[in-house]
Parts: structure tokens; sequence; C-alpha cells
């Protein structure tokens, strides 16, 4: 082994070469003021030494570097390095120091080690992989970062993990004919980038590990896009499996209630943002992945997890090419899971928005809308007491399937006093129900009595502060049940009345207070 070495060296060191195992170590302070070139295929270990690399100075390590214990490296300029970049060490290894790391192996190389490493600049060299086995930032942790790093012509193969750029100018991820590989079917191989208010399109060079680029290209137009974090994956042809994270997707029927993978792009984006803002996103993919059925006006769709459907596709999305299409107008409202369907078989778009509001006559109204509608039997009006037992209230006819948009209404007549919880249940013709998202709702009545649930199965709740005299009647006026009911034994959830003997059918409870305050609730007994 021929070590080649120009090296002062200040303060207490230890330095020594291992020929049995190939390696070379430090112990105390270096400072390296000259080329400093390690020849051979060695392990470089920095043990708990501070290195200094001054500006005109090259490292050139052929060979592996392993951060340990408390090591540091002050980089003013390059290091040149051949093998892995292991960081075993307590601290993310460069701090606030604005050199540059090359990754030039002429065979794939690790960037890991137990603690994240924040590089200033991070270039990589040779058409192989360069293998994340930790997170790791680039762009520089000083007050205004402005590292770059540079995928040149290499695979930044993220394997399950995350790259962080804290460079906010579109200049901070750079390429050449290399990508930067996600396919993790769980989205846990996450690019993050601080892009803040910098409005230049910022593009991230995916790729898959076949050396194929579909790059993504993100465009604030307003606003604070914050910290904006990227993955994909590449589906089968009958687009499975769905995202499950970090948002669980449940199906891709189209309008008339089938499959619809044979018009979709076999692949998923998911972005998300912590800003506000007003954005356009560029997808592309390769042709491999177009959808079976062509790739006319293909159209980009996003997930609208509250309602467990798809956001109709937005308006002025064009195609630049065959792969590829810009959709505008994107709000944090709309960041999330993305798939593209052809815009002759779009994905379902279901309920737009379900709201319920208290009127001034003592009733509550639900309103929802929706864009289109597949197979739709009916809706089910339900409401809880509680957010976790749900009754049905009424039922309102859907409109079969249809791609115009839809609006309803339904009245609860007698809404509970306080908070309550309402929902849709929608049932197609063959018996497939999905739910809406749960709406809160506040109310005041004249009386402070509850009688609840519509629908008795054990046990009926009654909510009051006050003594009341419970009465339960027969639907022909015969009294089955007529009870006291004192404060002192009021439960955590009200009275509570079990139905004992009382056989199925309708009745009528009434709830009578010492100072003449009276409900009258119709109950169904199952």
């Amino acid at each position: 082994m021929k070590i080649d070495i120009l090296i002062t060296l200040f303060k207490s060191y230890t330095f020594y070469i291992n020929k049995k195992f190939n390696s070379i170590a430090f112990f105390g302070s270096v400072f390296i003021l000259f080329p400093f070139l390690v020849k051979s295929q060695v392990i470089l270990y920095n043990s708990s030494v501070p290195i200094t690399i001054t500006t005109g100075v090259q490292l050139t390590i052929k060979g592996d570097y392993l951060n340990l214990g408390t090591g540091t490296i002050n980089n003013s300029d390059t290091i040149d390095l051949s093998g892995d970049f292991i960081n075993n060490a307590s601290n993310n290894c460069f701090g606030t120091s604005q050199g540059t790391v090359i990754l030039n192996g002429a065979v794939n190389q690790t960037i890991g080690g137990t603690s994240v490493t924040s590089f200033n600049n991070l270039a990589l060299i040779n058409p192989n992989q360069k293998i994340l086995s930790n997170d790791i930032l680039v762009g520089g942790t000083y007050a205004l970062p402005a590292g770059v790093l540079s995928i040149g012509d290499a695979g930044l193969f993220l394997n399950s993990n995350t790259v962080t750029i804290t460079n906010p100018i579109s200049g901070a991820l750079i390429s050449t004919t290399g990508e930067i590989i996600s396919e993790e079917v769980d989205n846990s191989s996450k690019v993050i980038w601080k892009i803040g208010t910098d409005a230049n399109p910022h593009t991230v060079p995916f790729g898959d590990l076949a050396g194929t680029n579909f790059p993504f290209t993100y465009h604030l137009t307003s606003g604070n896009a914050g910290d904006v974090t990227f993955s994909t994956y590449k589906s089968s042809p009958a687009n499975t499996p769905f995202p499950s994270l970090p948002i669980a997707v449940t199906h891709i029927r189209n309008n008339a209630g089938v499959d619809n993978s044979a018009n979709m792009v076999d692949r998923y984006w998911n972005i998300e943002t912590t800003g506000t803002p007003v954005s356009e996103f560029t997808f592309s993919w390769p042709v491999s992945e177009n959808a079976t059925n062509g790739t006319i006006n293909p159209r980009g769709q996003n997930w609208n997890d509250p309602q467990i459907a798809w956001t109709i596709p937005f308006a002025g999305q064009t195609n630049p090419t065959a792969q590829s299409v810009v959709v505008p107008g994107i709000t944090d409202f709309n960041h999330g899971t993305w798939a593209i369907a052809l815009e002759t078989s779009p994905l379902p778009v279901e309920l737009l928005s379900f709201t319920a509001m208290p009127e001034e006559n003592n009733r509550i109204r639900c309103d929802w809308v929706t864009a289109s509608e597949i197979n739709n039997d009916f809706f089910t009006v339900e409401r809880s007491k509680d957010g976790v037992t749900f009754e049905a209230l009424g039922i309102v006819d859907g409109s079969g399937t249809t791609s115009a948009v839809s609006e309803y209404y339904f009245y609860d007549m007698k809404p509970y006093s306080g908070i309550s919880y309402y929902r849709l249940m929608q049932t197609d013709f063959d018996g497939t129900q999905s739910l809406s998202r749960v709406v809160v709702v506040r109310w005041e009545s004249e009386t402070d009595i509850d009688i609840y649930p519509t629908i008795v199965n054990d046990v009926i709740n009654i909510q009051s502060n006050s003594d009341l005299y419970f009465s339960l009647y027969s639907a022909e006026g015969r009294l089955v049940l007529g009870q006291e009911l004192r404060t002192e034994k009021r439960g955590s959830m009200g009275y509570q009345i079990h139905r004992g003997n009382v056989v199925a059918g309708i009745y009528f409870a009434r709830a009578t207070t010492r100072d003449g305050q009276a409900i009258t609730q119709k109950l169904i007994f199952q």
C-alpha cells in the first residue's frame, strides 16, 4: 500500500497506518493546508478529530471515509471520495462549513451512518448509484444556505430515506442525465425542498433504477410554499397497490362505476406542503407507463380524503408531450396524492361538500353537493350525540349515474340540544356504501332536555340538568313505562333507562321537569 501525504499538523495527534486492515486513523487535531492524497483502497477513520480543510485544498480519498465519536470536518474547499461516506459521529459532520464533497466512485457508493449528515455542496459523478442508508441534508446549514446538490449522470437511490434541500433557489438541485430514485409504495423515499417564496420552477429529476428519467416540476405562482415534499412510485397496470401513506386511497372507479385502470397512467405522486401556496405542477412519466387506452389528453386528479373521492380535473390543463401534463391553480388543499387519467374517462368525483347548520325555526339544515355520481341509489342522513354511535334520520334519493353537479338538502326537525354530529352514508344500487366526513353542530333548544337515540336497541339516554318525570307511550297512547329521574342518580352519560320488556315498535317518550319544561320524542324500538 502506497501513501502520498503533504500535511501540516497542529496540536497533539496520533497518526498510524494499519497495513493488515488497509486503514488510516486520526486521533487528535488535523489542519490540512496542502493537498492530501490517500491512495489505494483504504478506510480513513476519523476518531473524534476536528479536521480543517482550508481554501484551495482538496482532500482525495481513494476509499471509504468513516466519521466516529465527535469527529468533525470544517471543509472550506473539496473532499473527493471514491468509496462510501459513513457518519457514525454524534453530529452532522460538516457543521456550517461551505465546502464541496464529490462522490466519484466507479462502483456504487453509500452515504449513511447513524447520524444525519449535512452537506453544503454535494456532487455525484459517474453513471452508477449513490445509495442512502440514512437521511441527508444538502444546501448548507448556515444562515443563508446556498449549497447545491448536483446529480450529474448518477442515480441517487433514496432507499426509503429523505434528502432535504435547504437552499430555496431552483438551481439548488441540478442534473444532466442523472436521476433521483424514489419508487417506494409507502412514499418513504422523499425529497424535501425548503422552497419558501422562491417563484422559479423547481424540478426534481425523478427516475428509476433502469436510468429512465421522468422529472416533476413545482412552480410557485403566489403565496409561500414552505417545505415541499416530493415522492412517486410506479404501479402495476392495474394501478395497484393503491397509495396507503400518508393517506390511503380506496378506489379508482370511473364514472361507469367500474375499474378505471385502463385509462390511467401507471404511476402515483405524493406532493405535500407546509405553506399556503398557489402553484403549478408538471407531471411526466415513461412511455412504458402510458394508459392502456391511449395518450390523448391525460389529466391530473388528486385524492380528496375527507370526501373519499377524486377531485374534478383542474381547468386549464395542458399536455406539452404525450407523457406529461401541466396542472395550474393548485392550492395547499390540493396537495397530496395525485394520479393521471384520460380526460374521456376521469376518476369519479362524488361528494364535493357536506354541511349542517342550525336555522332560526329550531331545525338543522343539512346540505351537500356532488359533482358526479356512479350508480348512486340514495343518501342516508345520520346523526349522533357522542360522535361515535350514529342513527339514521332520513333518506334522500340519489341521481343514479350522472356527471352533472347535483345539490341536496335535508332538515332535522327535532335536533338535539347542545353539540351534535352529522354525516352522510351513500348507498349504491349494488349495496356498496361509503361515508362522508363528520360535521359538528351546536344548537341550543328552549329546554335543556334531550332524548336519544331515535332507534333504540337497549338503552334510552336522557340529557338534562333537572329532575324529570319520564313517560313512554305506545303508538296507541297506552302508558308503557313511567319513572321519576332525580339528579343525584344521574350518571356521566345523563339518565339511562333500560328497555326491559318493551317489545319492538313505535313509541313516544316524554320527559317533563318540575317547572313545566317538556319534550316529546318519537322512538323506534328494534
